[in-house]
């Protein structure tokens, strides 16, 4: 399942839900959505889109914090050197 779909199915099942008292059953469910929703999210945000991306991971390792500048440089580096 993509990150759009677990997000498609979470908001349907709430809006089946309204104005009901959900069983244990469906806050299980609802609960295992959630949490394959943050998992495919660190997925994707572990990902780097291009090398601006690559540059922000060692840099934070080294310590040395982003500021404006290096965002906007982040992203003309990511569409200068895509990885995809």
């Amino acid at each position: 399942m993509t990150l759009e779909e677990v997000q498609k199915t979470i908001n349907e099942k709430i809006e089946s839900l309204k104005g009901q008292q959900p069983t244990d059953e469906q806050r299980i469910e609802i609960q295992k959505l959630f949490r394959l929703k943050n998992e495919l999210q660190t997925e994707k945000a572990k990902k780097s889109r291009g090398l601006g991306d690559t540059i922000k991971k060692v840099t934070n390792v080294l310590g040395i914090k982003q500021c404006g500048a290096c965002k906007k440089r982040q992203a003309a580096l990511n569409k200068m050197f895509p990885y995809k």
